[in-house]
């Protein structure tokens, strides 16, 4: 005979949120479904984040807690979008980089 008892998981004490409804949302959406769903359903409402990056915000506000990966993703994908575009203005160039572009990059 087995005897079957919820177990209590590390996570369990984490109430729902809106981080929660994006990803419920978004897994809800695969290859197979998504021309059967509703516009209404692809689109998240305003209120579904807390906090919208602006550049002026990134320079004053505090970023929350949840916001702190995408901050990060803006930084490399600037970062990289410098090295990216001066590899490809100097791409048969054989002189030495600039300091400038070599000290941004490294930031």
């Amino acid at each position: 005979m087995l005897l079957f008892d919820k177990s209590l998981s590390q996570f369990e004490w984490i109430a729902y949120d809106k981080i929660d409804e994006i990803m419920d949302r978004m897994n809800a959406v695969n290859g197979m479904n998504c021309f059967q769903k509703q516009p209404s359903e692809l689109l998240l409402p305003e209120e579904a984040v807390y906090q919208k990056p602006s550049i002026e915000m990134l320079k004053k506000d505090i970023i929350m807690r949840n916001r702190t990966q995408l901050l990060h993703i803006r930084n490399m994908a600037h970062r990289n979008a410098l090295l990216f575009s001066y590899l490809f203005q100097r791409l048969f160039d054989f002189e030495e980089p600039g300091l400038t572009y070599i000290l941004l990059h490294n930031a």
